[in-house]
């Protein structure tokens, strides 16, 4: 069986690099978030459950794919088995405490050594670097120099989606300018809408047949259509009721502020429920406003 990798790279050589090699071995960058936090908590949401779902998905086609993280590296064994042909590794940059997003941007020259040196030490070689999120796309740009391999990145949030977003959280500038050096060096960018494409476009100034979109999918193992009337009554809902599902994480950038204040204007609020399902049950900030929105 073969297959073709195409990346197109307009801004860089203007011209499509084919490689033809099956199946791929993947290294997918997810620096600051692990697949196997727990979901809720300050580095760990929608970013690492598409992470591990995906890899999934791809092992299952059989590829290989392994995903590199510094979260959680001195908790957990270096190397998990994750699923068919997907495994994580765990990335040490001599540091004994909890590594968290805040403070990698300093250390990722160190994370890129302690790739460099588990590849080096296991002799692997990748076909294709998978970077998520500006972090990791840093490290994949050191690493796409380095192996001569396409380099994907996925930003999944940018900072100038939050500044639009929400003016009040000013992102350091230092990610504004990896991201748009990391949209001009990257060989492909993937978003999960097209909203993203054109902010990228707009923004940054990539061109747009360098952006491929390709929409979130839904594990239909797990999740499941069921009768609506049998879920109400399951969860002990009434007919009458309208129900605002929320499911995230309690942070400002999330805008469930904006949804509360959206009910307070609503002409009736009979029969209105919000169902709020997130967070790590600690009481915060953001937590403590949300009660106060709610009462």
């Amino acid at each position: 069986m073969t297959s073709s990798v195409i990346v197109s790279d307009p801004g860089r050589n203007g011209r499509n690099m084919v490689t033809n090699i099956r199946p791929l071995r993947i290294a997918a960058l997810s620096i600051h978030s692990s697949p196997l936090g727990e979901l809720g908590t300050a580095d760990t949401g929608g970013m690492s459950v598409y992470i591990r779902e995906l890899s999934h998905e791809i092992g299952k086609a059989g590829h290989s794919v392994d995903i590199y993280t510094c979260a959680d590296s001195g908790r957990l064994s270096p190397e998990l088995i994750l699923s068919e042909n997907v495994r994580l590794i765990h990335l040490g940059i001599g540091y004994n405490g909890q590594v968290t997003k805040s403070m990698l941007s300093g250390h990722l020259p160190k994370v890129f050594l302690s790739l460099e040196e588990y590849i080096t030490g296991n002799d692997v070689c990748y076909d294709l670097i998978h970077s998520h999120y500006w972090l990791s796309g840093r490290v994949g740009r050191l690493a796409q120099d380095r192996w001569y391999a396409p380099h994907i990145v996925m930003f999944h949030t940018t900072g100038i989606a939050k500044r639009i977003a929400c003016g009040q959280e000013r992102e350091p500038a230092v990610r504004l300018i990896a991201e748009k050096r990391l949209a001009h060096t990257s060989d492909r960018i993937l978003t999960a809408t097209e909203r993203e494409k054109n902010l990228l476009a707009k923004y940054y100034s990539v061109p747009g047949e360098k952006i491929g979109v390709v929409p979130c999918g839904v594990n239909l193992e797990r999740f499941q259509p069921v009768m609506r009337d049998l879920a109400r009554k399951e969860l002990g809902l009434q007919d009458a009721q309208f129900v605002v599902l929320y499911v995230g994480r309690f942070a400002p950038v999330k805008g469930l502020d904006r949804l509360m204040g959206a009910a307070a204007h609503l002409r009736s609020h009979r029969g209105l429920m919000f169902m709020i399902i997130g967070g790590d049950g600690q009481q915060t900030h953001a937590s403590a406003e949300l009660s106060r929105l709610v009462r």
